[in-house]
């Protein structure tokens, strides 16, 4: 008996010994088929944790189902040990979309117990770490697993670099799961803890794998800090000091990392590395593995041309050919690459070197057609070997595209194949052919052909529609399988949960495709009561690749309109959901004022429930100080609120200034920070003093030179940072001008957004130097590929606002939209406003507008404002009534402007049908008054126009003043010569002080049709003469008849000429009209004009 004891406790331990050191899943199955009668709830156990670590190379198998399925007998067998197994399996499964062959049911149970042992505190701490990185890829929650892991770590003996680093892989998931609870903040809070107090016992390898983790993490996307720990930054100078000793894996991570690392973190580890690694190619190529090499070709493709030249991606490549040619890199290592490589530059060497390939996989064949390279002979290649054997889908749906172009001959075959698997198979059809990176017609018209058959499967309900949403979304390829899938939607979204939705596109890991992402906008702007907004926030902003390509495309502003109309729909959400949402996008560079009006309307709306409640997320406040829209009257209120920092009332009090009317108490609170911080500077001069004084404003003249001097003195000890929070806060003109003489020192470290922003500020405050424009102009040139599309508008928009009249920006950069223009089409407004602005009627602009206007859609809105244009630069008259034509429903207008033109097109095209389109307009009360002004005088006190008055008379000038010319005020009207004198203040003319802007222009062709001619007249080059014979003259140069001798008129009656408010710009008039015209007016003006379009 002890025998049979012995021989079967002998073949129960070989078993488990044979499962355990199998080497692929082949040699797992022929045990499994040798000792099937014998296998036991462990041996499947054991099995499934095997079939876990060979799963990247299992295939469709009968073996791995009849293995799998025996878990659903045996679930309720399963002890806290088999439960860790059969999790990783799990896992592993999922990962790699392979088959389980388990019933929910089993599934359920599986969870269950988990929950069950979980509670009963059944698993080690390592036990616990690993099922919670496995339950959160696949997607389930357990609070009290998470709640005791994080209650333990700190004192644990177990914790491991390893554990460590799984730990944050876990919460990294949960992350972009939009699963993070308040248990796993705990835990990531304490994994910076023991990364601190583990930093010196990491060796190097640890220590670049940590530093990926941490990156990934991407603390600066999440609340309340939205900042790096200072731990990365140890990390990264630790890693620093011992570039020499990194290997070939450490360097992968180390790039990886600063693909998550937000734009402001130092580059010198990055750029360390890039050096040692062209030397390296330089060198030594031999050193570099095939296997390095290929990962670091795909990273460097990835990066910004900011940070890697294209010079040394194509030294990377070249190297890589080289070894292609050698036949030492195989097929399915370059597979991993072709991603990368079909979205980047075409690079003659290599694909030279891949044609010269033996055996090329789909994915080889995809790069060299692409690049148009004929691939008949791998057709023709491809059939004959599959002759008498069945054609694979997933290789059939590349070869149909090979084969469309280059080999007709098989094309009929090919589609028959594709044809008859999306038959059987739509979904799995569907979701392999948008996989194909070959976007060409027929691979959309069978795209579109599985799309329609699963639509109809669904409406017969053999599939369920939440169970496809996601890739129903995601396969949507045009717009008829958009408008096919919303009219599903409409069909079943009664019985539709949103959140369950959005839950289910968020764990998508997927990049952002452009009619996917509109089909979605389109079904969440159907309901935006219901939309889940914290869901909706996370999907856009929360992977930083899908962000960079929505902010890229012409839907981000949708995106913005839809999130603020659901804000209006729920007035009960948080305030926090859009803080992260404006964070995420100012971490990635971009500081939109779409995001702006969207704060201001969800602010306006607390403020309409709780009129004198202050709001109760300081973040929120600081968002809304930021994006310069927090009102004089909600800082009052702010400011009554017991918990605000010092740092953010001193910013309150500033703003709270610019009220009309200044409560006592603010004066009060404003001359004691005053005075404090003076008595500060005396002591010693510091950054923070000086900011609490430059954001307070105000200056009386000592004052104002005592803040000057002091900023100088600190001026070469700031951080790139300060100088831009100093510029920022500033509320004075004067301080300003003082900040923008060091603009250009400062601005290589400031980076091109705040470069904009800061550029923005002084062309408001209408700075007049010249220096910070071009070194705007220097930083767009050097980044013009790299930046946004609204950016590219608010560097227009800059130069419009400081009235600088640039042909070539414009041009270079309307040359840029015009190839692309549909991103744009939301700005479309704007630009053609810009140029209307500063009078840019040369030819090459204007037929640049009409050309993106033409390839555009354009609103009521933008015809109108496209006509006004087009009266300007004077455009046949056929072109300007094929605009009229587009005029209807206008729902924002320029009165005077609009005014103007009608005037002008009454007069020069008389009977025109542009003049027809504007008769709806002229029923307005606004536009009736705008004529009004026009055709009669209005009050003329200002010195300028009595100047001239004077000036004119004394020399003999016949002179009428404000005559009425064909139902048009003429201000000056010389009859002796039927002309018009067109005085041309500062308002009228750009920065230069020499070419007129729109305005004035507009103004000179109104004349020019009611008068034989036009004297127009640069008053600021009359006034700045120094005598008066030169101004004399001047005018009589300009063809004025002047009847007297000038050398004897007496000018001792004429008054000297002296700059008043009114011939002053905005911001630099006194302060008490400063205060009155502007000070409100800056805090909002930007966003108070919503949604023209």
């Amino acid at each position: 008996m002890n025998r049979v004891i012995a021989f079967g406790f002998t073949t129960y331990e070989s078993l488990v010994q044979k499962l355990s050191s199998a080497e692929n899943a082949t040699s797992l199955f022929k045990v499994y088929q040798e000792n099937k009668e014998q296998f036991k709830h462990e041996h499947v156990v054991q099995s499934l944790r095997v079939l876990g670590r060979f799963s990247r190379q299992l295939n469709s198998d009968n073996n791995v189902a009849e293995i799998t399925s025996k878990l659903n007998e045996i679930v309720d067998q399963l002890t806290e040990y088999d439960v860790v197994d059969v999790l990783f399996w799990l896992r592993k499964f999922k990962l790699n979309r392979i088959q389980t062959h388990i019933t929910n049911q089993t599934q359920n149970k599986i969870y269950q117990r988990v929950q069950q042992m979980s509670d009963n505190q059944m698993f080690s701490f390592k036990s616990m770490c690993n099922i919670y990185y496995d339950l959160s890829v696949l997607n389930q929650f357990n609070d009290g697993l998470s709640k005791t892991i994080s209650e333990q770590m700190l004192t644990s003996k177990h914790l491991s670099p390893f554990l460590l680093m799984q730990l944050l892989n876990t919460v990294i998931v949960k992350i972009n799961h939009c699963s993070l609870t308040k248990y796993d903040q705990t835990i990531l809070t304490n994994c910076i803890k023991v990364l601190d107090s583990q930093l010196d016992t990491l060796d190097i390898e640890q220590k670049a794998q940590a530093l990926k983790v941490c990156a990934e993490v991407q603390f600066q996307n999440l609340p309340p800090k939205f900042q790096l720990p200072i731990q990365v930054k140890k990390i990264k100078d630790s890693l620093l000091e011992k570039t020499e000793q990194l290997q070939e894996d450490a360097v992968i991570n180390i790039i990886k990392a600063y693909e998550y690392l937000p734009k402001q973190f130092e580059l010198d580890l990055l750029k360390e590395i890039k050096d040692m690694i062209m030397n390296t190619l330089d060198q030594n190529p031999s050193n570099l593995s095939d296997k390095f090499l290929i990962q670091l070709t795909e990273r460097m493709m990835k990066m910004p041309h900011s940070r890697v030249s294209f010079e040394n991606i194509k030294k990377v490549l070249i190297e890589l050919c080289n070894r292609i040619s050698n036949n030492t890199i195989d097929a399915p290592q370059l597979n991993y690459l072709m991603p990368a490589l079909i979205k980047f530059k075409r690079v003659e060497e290599v694909i030279q070197a891949l044609q010269k390939q033996e055996e090329k996989s789909v994915k080889t064949l995809s790069y060299l057609f692409i690049q148009g390279i004929n691939l008949k002979d791998s057709v023709n290649k491809f059939m004959q070997n599959r002759d008498k054997k069945k054609i694979p889908f997933n290789q059939a749906i590349y070869y149909v595209v090979f084969a469309n172009r280059d080999a007709k001959e098989h094309f009929d075959t090919l589609q028959k194949v594709c044809k008859e698997q999306i038959e059987n198979s739509p979904l799995q059809s569907l979701k392999a052919i948008n996989e194909v990176e070959l976007n060409y017609q027929v691979k959309f018209q069978l795209q579109e052909l599985a799309y329609f058959k699963l639509i109809e499967l669904v409406k017969q309900q053999k599939y369920e529609f939440i169970k496809v949403f996601k890739d129903l979304v995601n396969c949507c390829c045009n717009n008829k399988s958009r408008n096919a899938f919303l009219q599903l939607y409409d069909q079943v979204s009664a019985k539709q949960n949103p959140k369950l939705m959005m839950q289910k596109l968020v764990q998508d890991p997927d990049s952002f495709n452009s009619e996917s992402f509109s089909t979605l906008l389109q079904v969440f702007q159907r309901d935006p009561k219901n939309l889940p907004i914290l869901k909706f926030i996370d999907y856009i902003t929360l992977n930083q690749n899908r962000l960079l390509e929505i902010i890229k495309s012409d839907q981000v502003v949708w995106a913005i309109k839809i999130l603020a109309n659901a804000y209006q729909a729920q007035p009960d959400v948080k305030l926090f959901p859009i803080v992260n949402f404006a964070f995420r996008f100012e971490n990635v560079g971009y500081v939109s004022r779409h995001v702006g009006v969207t704060l201001k309307k969800i602010a306006d709306q607390f403020r309409r429930k709780n009129l004198n409640t202050p709001y109760p997320d300081p973040i929120f406040v600081n968002l809304l100080i930021t994006h310069n829209i927090l009102s004089p009257e909600d800082a009052l209120i702010q400011l009554n609120y017991e918990k605000v920092h010092q740092y953010t009332k001193v910013q309150l009090c500033g703003i709270a200034l610019q009220a009309e009317s200044v409560p006592q108490h603010i004066i009060q609170l404003r001359d004691k920070i005053k005075e404090e911080s003076f008595k500060a500077l005396e002591q010693e001069v510091k950054y923070q003093t000086i900011l609490d004084l430059v954001t307070l404003g105000d200056f009386t003249s000592d004052e104002f030179t005592n803040v000057r001097t002091k900023i100088q003195i600190i001026l070469p000890q700031l951080h790139a940072k300060q100088y831009f929070d100093l510029i920022m806060y500033a509320k004075d003109y004067t301080i300003l001008k003082e900040l923008a003489s060091s603009f250009n020192e400062f601005s290589q470290k400031l980076g091109i957004s705040r470069v904009i922003r800061a550029a923005e500020k002084f062309a408001k405050y209408q700075v007049q130097n010249q220096l910070v424009y071009n070194t705007l102009l220097e930083a767009y040139g050097y980044q013009f590929f790299g930046v946004f599309n609204e950016q590219r508008i608010q560097i227009l928009d800059i130069f419009s606002q400081a009235k600088i009249k640039s042909p070539d920006l414009f041009k270079r950069t309307l040359e840029k939209i015009k190839q692309q223009p549909q991103p744009y089409k939301s700005f479309i407004f704007e630009i053609i406003e810009f140029c209307t602005d500063l009078g840019l009627v040369e030819q090459e602009i204007v037929d640049l507008i009409n050309q993106i206007a033409d390839k555009s859609q354009i609103s009521g809105s933008t015809a109108l404002k496209l006509l006004q244009y087009q009266v300007l630069a004077d455009q046949p008259i056929q072109v300007i009534e094929k605009t009229s034509e587009l005029i209807k429903d206008v729902k924002y207008k320029d009165n005077h402007k609009t005014a103007m033109t009608y005037e002008l097109l009454l007069r020069k095209y008389p009977g025109s049908k542009a003049i027809k389109a504007h008769g709806i307009l002229l029923n307005e009360e606004k536009l009736s008054k705008a004529r009004y002004q026009i055709a009669n005088p209005s009050s003329k006190s200002n010195f300028s126009f009595e100047f001239c008055t004077q000036y004119l008379h004394l020399l003999g000038v016949e002179l009428k003043e404000n005559k009425c010319i064909n139902g048009i005020n003429v201000d000056f009207y010389l009859p002796q010569i039927e002309a018009s004198l067109f005085i041309v203040h500062h308002h009228l003319l750009n920065f230069d002080q020499t070419t007129m802007n729109g305005k004035g222009i507009l103004q000179k062709k109104l004349l020019e049709t009611i008068t034989k001619q036009v004297i127009v007249v640069n008053f600021k080059q009359l006034a700045q003469l120094q005598t008066h014979e030169d101004r004399a003259t001047y005018l009589m140069n300009l063809g004025i008849p002047i009847k007297v001798d000038i050398t004897k008129v007496d000018y001792s009656s004429i008054k000297p000429y002296e700059k008043t408010d009114k011939d002053k710009p905005t911001m630099q008039q006194s302060k008490n009209n400063f205060r009155k015209q502007f000070g409100k007016q800056d805090y909002q003006q930007d966003h108070l004009q919503v949604d023209r379009d």
